[in-house]
């Protein structure tokens, strides 16, 4: 996509732009107006361009980011670690989704996330068709998050993974914990594992 210089696309719609000399106040002005009222409209297309190439690479992020569900469940909250991080009682039903993150077709790593189904009513049926849970939780659920606590600790990949993050059973991995919450509390309690050499952590550290 190429734009016009916005000097040259001022002169070239302002022939008297180079006869100011012989100009009196008032003609002064009015090209003053008309320059200005081309420069806005040259910055209000400049910016739609802008919008426009945003919302193409946010496509095309979309696409190169995906999510395979591999498997989902329904139970009872078994650990006593699960019903404290989701807040509710052992024993009460939990949906668990474990999905493949992948990177442009590439596994990246593992989720598996665990929310109380009370307040998720449908995901269960719904898992499979489900390529953003977040998206899918606001829109059904009315759940934002504002906020999450994760853990990263050095693991390493399950046997039962190995086939799906493309990794040898027992090679050295990221294992991330995180609690996400929205205004009513936690709403989501997930463990991953991430390749090490596709998933990095970057942090800043005000001193």
């Amino acid at each position: 996509m190429r734009f016009m210089p916005l000097s040259q696309s001022i002169s070239t719609v302002s022939p008297v732009s180079g006869a100011l000399d012989t100009m009196d106040d008032a003609a002064v002005r009015e090209l003053a107006k008309e320059l200005l009222a081309q420069a806005a409209e040259h910055a209000k297309r400049v910016s739609g361009d802008a919008q426009e190439l945003q919302l193409r690479q946010a496509k095309i992020d979309a696409l190169t980011h995906e999510i395979r569900l591999l498997r989902r469940m329904r139970f009872g909250a078994k650990t006593e670690a699960m019903a404290d991080a989701l807040e509710v009682a052992p024993g009460e039903p939990v949906v668990r989704l474990k999905r493949l993150r992948l990177g442009n077709g590439r596994p990246i790593g593992i989720q598996t996330s665990h929310l109380p189904e009370a307040r998720v009513p449908g995901l269960f049926d719904e898992a499979a068709t489900v390529q953003s849970l977040y998206a899918w939780l606001e829109d059904r659920c009315g759940i934002k998050p504002i906020r999450a606590n994760e853990v990263y600790r050095v693991g390493r990949v399950a046997p039962l993974d190995a086939e799906f993050i493309e990794l040898a059973a027992s090679t050295p991995a990221f294992e991330v914990e995180r609690i996400a919450y929205d205004s009513r509390g936690p709403f989501e309690y997930t463990l991953s594992t991430m390749r090490a050499d596709r998933y990095e952590i970057r942090s800043t550290l005000h001193i």
